[in-house]
């Protein structure tokens, strides 16, 4: 149900211990299952999870999951996701979507984030990071694919360093209009099979 409206899943949704796929349009899973509610272990796929439910307790709850999308005011919720996505030891796809309803809130911090190091593909949207990303996402050893697109950075460089990105395959910018210099260091990126850049000045 991708076009669904449902707000908030089930507490009972839990109790569905053969589910593999859970895909609605913007996906609230609950706090407190009950004491009768085991974890969702052959989850694999959530297509849109609120960060409001990407607490160290939630997540814990899905230990095998492969793939995560997360869509909503991630700067609220920072504290709260650098920590707990450490907890998805299985993930290997992430894509977050950053949409604030509150500018004045601090921008997020990628250094602050622990991903997990299975993750072979990555992609950032709208996080208006201020940090340059790459000195953190080039020490992930198994990132194949990397996507920073629709002002996932603000910065005016990038900068790759000597055996950074050691597996990726695959590297998208998009709509980073304040990118004005890449450097890269011979030996970065040395698999690096698709370059694609579009709307960058």
């Amino acid at each position: 149900m991708p076009s669904s409206h449902i707000s908030e899943t089930p507490s009972d949704i839990c109790k569905m211990d053969k589910l593999r796929h859970l895909n609605l349009a913007s996906i609230k899973l609950p706090a407190h299952p009950g004491k009768y509610c085991n974890s969702l272990e052959n989850l694999n796929f959530i297509s849109v999870l609120c960060p409001s439910s990407c607490t160290e307790d939630i997540l814990a709850r899905l230990p095998n999951l492969l793939t995560l999308r997360i869509y909503g005011d991630l700067s609220s919720h920072q504290s709260m996701l650098s920590k707990s996505l450490a907890k998805l030891l299985c993930l290997e796809s992430l894509k977050l979507v950053n949409e604030s309803k509150t500018p004045e809130l601090p921008s997020i911090v990628l250094s602050e984030y622990r991903f997990p190091t299975t993750l072979t593909q990555m992609s950032l949207s709208n996080t208006e990071l201020k940090d340059d990303p790459f000195p953190i996402l080039e020490k992930l050893p198994n990132l194949e694919v990397l996507k920073l697109k629709r002002n996932s950075y603000k910065g005016r460089k990038l900068a790759c360093r000597l055996g950074g990105f050691p597996q990726l395959r695959i590297l998208h910018l998009k709509s980073l209009l304040w990118l004005e210099e890449w450097i890269m260091e011979s030996g970065a990126m040395n698999k690096l099979e698709c370059l694609l850049i579009n709307t960058c000045t």
